[in-house]
């Protein structure tokens, strides 16, 4: 067992004058030649240097009226801490030796070298961690060079294509939502920030701003997106977006779909006074509600997307009959998916008229033309929407023809398919839709299928 108590021996008259803390480290170690037990003892220098006027030197301690957070801003109780523990590190390294084995000066004035070399590392450990920290990029950067990346093409989706231009739209939108809640807050958040509370303030922030429910979820959404993509980068390793709470907010939205009646109204309304591009409009729309894609995939249809094949089948008196098919093979490009849809009447009648070449227009001028059309095709009685905006459910009455959009004609496509009795899984192939689930919620089929059996029954008949 040894004990190791602190000593100062000064000359110094001065108060404040600086004096270095010694040490001696005593132990029992053997006998001598009287049989008594022989005592060792080492020196050595603490490396401390204080103020002559803290120390007691009778108690061998800093005075206890220095030890407090108060003076000196706690330093001289920093000194204290310090010396307790070299005390501690000595003890541990004076167990290790084992009791009968005989210490030195030189070796306890080693092992407070090894000490303060110790300190030296973890401060040099934390120095460089504080400058790498420094020199890492930003959360505000790298979002602007994730957004550079993903619209100049250098960086990939996980499907190993070229973002679209509306999902770099999309992107771009929700990061300037994000940094006008800096902002406006006077704040400059990284990714460590990203946690429930920013979750809270920001979502809190988007609801007073009057945002959607979907809307505020696609902020959300983003922001998931891009810190995944950080982690990946290994700018960060934040992971507290993932939480169960931080969660994309959304709603099943009042999307609307054409019955087969308006279609066949917008196709008859003439519009041979009006500007071409509402003929153009309605003829790509009307294609839409045909084929059941998204804008993207069925604006400026080639020939090279029409296909036309014999199918041969035998007759009644066992003749060979050929009959002429047409089909419209698309690439999705979002599914990144080939799909083959039989051309109906209509459809081909578009593709008769532009000679299988269907004209290109912009889908903000599509959306834009395609309500006056419908309004022109009487399609101006109010239906409810309902949307959570601003943090409360309303019910809002709008002309159908003023929700009439690009999206209306893929909703309609496959609303009417179903309708007719089509098999779900033949419209998944033509939509697209990985499941069959996902097609009956978009298309809202239970409620379909609730409105067409309650019909049937009396009370309902006039």
């Amino acid at each position: 067992m040894a004990s190791l108590m602190y000593i100062v021996r000064t000359t110094k008259t001065d108060a404040d004058a600086s004096i270095k803390v010694k040490m001696r480290l005593n132990a029992y170690i053997g006998k001598d030649e009287k049989g008594k037990p022989k005592k060792v003892s080492a020196y050595a220098l603490s490396g401390v240097v204080i103020p002559k006027k803290i120390w007691d030197m009778e108690k061998n301690t800093i005075r206890k009226m220095y030890l407090k957070d108060d003076v000196e801003g706690g330093l001289y109780k920093s000194y204290n801490t310090t010396l307790g523990e070299i005390e501690a590190w000595v003890n541990a390294r004076y167990n290790a030796l084992g009791s009968d084995v005989v210490f030195t000066s030189d070796w306890l004035q080693g092992v407070v070298d090894d000490y303060w070399a110790d300190i030296k590392r973890k401060e040099d450990a934390e120095r460089e961690k504080q400058e790498a920290e420094a020199k890492k990029e930003s959360l505000n950067a790298y979002i602007t060079r994730y957004i550079e990346e993903i619209s100049n093409g250098t960086r990939l989706t996980n499907k190993g294509t070229i973002y679209k231009h509306g999902t770099v739209k999309a992107i771009k939108a929700s990061m300037t939502q994000f940094a006008e809640f800096q902002q406006a807050n006077g704040i400059s958040l990284n990714f460590e920030d990203i946690d429930l509370e920013f979750y809270r303030q920001y979502t809190a922030w988007l609801t007073r701003k009057g945002y959607t429910l979907n809307s505020l979820g696609k902020c959300i959404k983003d922001i998931k997106v891009i810190m995944t993509a950080a982690k990946d980068d290994e700018l960060t390793t934040n992971e507290a977006y993932k939480a169960k709470k931080f969660r994309v907010t959304a709603e099943e939205a009042d999307n609307i779909y054409l019955t087969k009646e308006e279609l066949d109204a917008i196709a008859e309304v003439d519009l041979s006074k009006m500007a071409k591009g509402y003929e153009i409009a309605r003829d790509v729309f009307l294609a839409g509600c045909c084929l059941a894609q998204r804008v993207s995939d069925y604006n400026r249809l080639t020939p090279y997307n029409v296909v036309t094949e014999v199918h041969k089948s035998i007759g009644e008196n066992d003749e060979i009959i050929k009959e002429d098919v047409t089909y419209i093979v698309i690439d999705q490009q979002k599914e990144n998916v080939r799909v083959r849809i039989p051309a109906n009447k209509m459809m081909l009648g578009l593709l008769a008229k532009y000679n299988n070449h269907l004209p290109y227009i912009w889908e903000q001028k599509l959306n834009q033309y395609i309500k006056v059309v419908a309004e022109m095709a009487g399609i101006t009685e109010e239906v409810p929407i309902t949307s959570t905006k601003g943090g409360k459910r309303e019910t809002t009455n709008i002309r159908k023809c003023d929700l009439v959009k690009t999206h209306t004609a893929r909703r309609t496509g496959a609303t009417l398919m179903y309708l007719s009795g089509m098999d779900l899984y033949d419209i998944c192939k033509i939509t697209g839709h990985t499941n069959i689930k996902n097609l009956r919620k978009y298309i809202k089929a239970d409620e379909l299928d609730v409105a067409t059996k309650i019909t049937k029954y009396d009370y309902f008949k006039n």
